[in-house]
């Protein structure tokens, strides 16, 4: 009779603890599906599912042995990895994706100004250092080393570094070079 009742016991616990680790590891679950898709970020509920489910995993370790503890961070793994595969095969998820590609002649093309360099041009905006100018029929963002020039003074160009383009100021004499 006792040993019927401490079998009851004992298996009333095992099962207290089987529930105990499925409630975590379920609601670590839910938690990290309600971070993934209802708040954006990596916030509270996020951290609260990974604990959860880390918490489900070192209670399955102590009260079962580290072969059912293993199974339970394989499970974990394998269960994050499914459910991101099955939201993103669906609709939904689809949206989220990119799926088309843009041409180079669809988007902005960087294109060599080093043919710009010596060249003369005027300011179009205030260059307070940087601004637009006119060179060549070509309207270019351009910057001082520092200066204010104001709209319509004559500059050139004296530096070209990838995208940036540097002018100064054209002096009197070499205007007259002109």
């Amino acid at each position: 009779m006792t040993l019927n009742i401490l079998t009851f016991i004992a298996m009333e616990g095992m099962t207290l603890n089987l529930a105990v680790i499925l409630l975590l590891f379920f609601v670590g679950l839910v938690l990290l599906a309600v971070e993934a898709f209802v708040i954006p970020g990596f916030g509270v509920p996020g951290i609260l599912g990974i604990a959860s489910m880390i918490s489900g995993c070192v209670v399955a370790w102590m009260k079962f042995g580290a072969i059912w503890g293993l199974l339970l961070i394989i499970l974990s793994i394998a269960a994050v990895i499914t459910g991101a595969w099955l939201f993103f095969s669906s609709r939904a998820g689809r949206k989220l994706v990119l799926t088309t590609k843009q041409q180079r002649s669809q988007g902005t093309q960087s294109y060599d100004l080093s043919r710009l360099m010596g060249k003369r041009g005027r300011a179009v905006t205030d260059l307070r250092p940087s601004g637009i100018a006119q060179i060549e029929d070509e309207r270019v963002d351009v910057a001082t080393d520092g200066i204010y020039l104001e709209a319509g003074t004559e500059i050139k160009v004296v530096s070209i570094e990838g995208p940036r383009v540097t002018v100064a100021p054209v002096r009197g004499e070499e205007k007259k070079e002109k």
